[in-house]
């Protein structure tokens, strides 16, 4: 009687991902192609004329398009060794990436923010969005989302001062 050896994956290809990695890689698909939609659209309603919704549209969905493909790679590229601490290099990419997005939504609020102050672009908002409420959801996006790409600016700043002066 022959003993069954146990399959591994280098001798039957790549191993299936788990349930929470297809997961994983569904939401970074759905989130990819709903932000370039939406970026399209924000393309077509500056090409329409729409100039002041256009450019908000493009930079508040860009940032969520740069973070949906960075979440898809990563969720392609599964880490091989999840038990040995993470590069360096990859957390620096993340963080500047993260830094990227965030930036371009607080510049995407502020921009909602600056069009509620100025009040000239009757169609931006129309009646369903009164200019109060415009004024406080963009001011609290440009608090927020400005704020936290200072912030992740800041920790990347930090973190290099560290390893510069550990590495000396």
């Amino acid at each position: 009687m022959q003993r069954r050896r146990h399959s591994t994956a280098r001798q039957h290809g790549p191993r299936r991902r788990t349930a929470g990695q297809r997961k994983d890689l569904r939401e970074a698909i759905q989130l990819t192609l709903i932000s370039g939609a939406f970026v399209a659209g924000g393309i077509w309603a500056l090409v329409t004329g729409s100039y002041v919704l256009g450019l908000v549209c493009v930079l508040f969905f860009s940032a969520g398009l740069i973070f949906g493909i960075t979440l898809w790679v990563g969720a392609v590229r599964p880490r091989r060794e999840p038990r040995r601490r993470r590069s360096g290099r990859s957390d620096r990419a993340f963080g500047i990436i993260g830094f990227l997005a965030a930036a371009l939504m607080g510049l995407a609020c502020c921009g909602i923010f600056l069009a509620a102050l100025a009040g000239g672009d009757a169609d931006l908002f129309s009646a369903r969005y009164p200019r109060p409420f415009m004024l406080v959801v963009g001011g609290i996006g440009t608090l927020f989302f400005g704020g936290g790409s200072l912030v992740l600016l800041v920790q990347a700043l930090m973190s290099s001062m560290r390893r510069a002066r550990r590495d000396e």
